[in-house]
């Protein structure tokens, strides 16, 4: 298990990163930091969370949890900074969880850059790990990757499958989602080798 940053580090250096495993949060739920954290503080597992800036600290329900009761709790400030003191690591996940695949340039803009600008506000430090919202394939395009990079984060994550390999672009790495039918961890690790595999089939093919 590996920090975000140590995997970026080995991507970018063109390391190895076989055998090597992220954990990530993404939104800035409640529960994340209620039950999340302290699991993996016990354990001393690194993670990182990704902050949606615009939810923390008010009581506005996602469209996508509506109807759902209770409804879910997002983070106020003081939880985010007290997860960075507990040595997790924070990362943006724009100001309003914009879909960027649809987004104008000039509000992709505005989304990516004031997330960074408030978390490091109420951090006091720098962030620079980034994961666009809702992570399929449309939700992204070209035109928002340079935007990430020219706002000055370090990666750009997705959310649509895949894994991670030493020649992988650090604004496209992938990740493989914990769905509600994975009830055993055996069942993250089929996907996790069911992606490997994908991954080695291309490979061979070019």
């Amino acid at each position: 298990m590996v920090s975000l940053s140590d995997l970026v580090e080995n991507v970018t250096s063109g390391n190895s990163v076989a055998g090597k495993l992220v954990i990530t949060f993404d939104d800035g739920y409640r529960d994340n930091f209620q039950y999340a954290a302290p699991i993996l503080k016990s354990q001393n597992l690194p993670a990182t969370f990704f902050i949606t800036s615009g939810f923390i600290g008010n009581n506005n329900t996602a469209w996508w949890d509506q109807g759902a009761k209770p409804a879910p709790s997002w983070m106020e400030w003081e939880e985010v900074l007290l997860l960075r003191k507990a040595g997790f690591s924070i990362g943006s996940h724009t100001m309003h969880h914009a879909n960027l695949g649809t987004t104008t340039a000039l509000e992709a803009w505005r989304e990516i850059v004031d997330s960074k600008k408030t978390l490091e506000h109420q951090l006091n430090m720098p962030v620079d790990l980034f994961a666009y919202p809702y992570g399929g394939k449309t939700n992204f395009n070209e035109e928002a990757r340079e935007l990430v990079k020219r706002a000055g984060y370090s990666c750009c994550l997705s959310c649509h499958g895949g894994i991670v390999a030493p020649n992988s672009d650090p604004f496209s790495l992938n990740r493989v989602a914990i769905s509600e039918w994975q009830n055993r961890p055996e069942q993250l690790i089929m996907d996790v080798v069911r992606e490997a595999a994908t991954l080695s089939s291309k490979q061979q093919s070019r």
